[in-house]
């Protein structure tokens, strides 16, 4: 019976550190994410308005009942697209750009 106790102890510490271990994903426009970068307040300023733009835009795509369903889609690709480019190219400086697409690499190697 201990050795079973045991035995069940030391699988659920391995799946634990085994979870521990998964890296969360990184949200680029996150409050945490930015403070790695270490952006200015001005650039947190900025993303909080692109994100709040950003879901008006995806709101008024859902609620546009003259799109069809693959237009939607389309729309909102266009929408990230575009969130994006200006993220990295506008508000980021080329120093904070290269750091996070290195974070980012890194973790898709972590992942594979």
């Amino acid at each position: 019976m201990r050795k079973l106790f045991l035995s069940l102890a030391l699988v659920l510490g391995m799946s634990v550190a085994v979870n521990a271990q998964v890296a969360k994903k990184i949200n680029p426009f996150s409050v945490e994410t930015l403070d790695v970068l270490k952006a200015t307040d001005e650039q947190k300023k900025q993303v909080e308005e692109q994100t709040k733009d950003v879901k008006a835009k995806i709101a008024a795509i859902k609620k546009n009942t003259a799109l069809s369903d693959e237009e939607k889609v389309a729309e909102h690709q266009k929408v990230n697209r575009e969130r994006s480019r200006r993220f990295y190219n506008e508000i980021l400086t080329p120093e904070q750009a290269k750091q996070l697409r290195q974070m980012i690499a890194e973790q898709r190697k972590a992942q594979n």
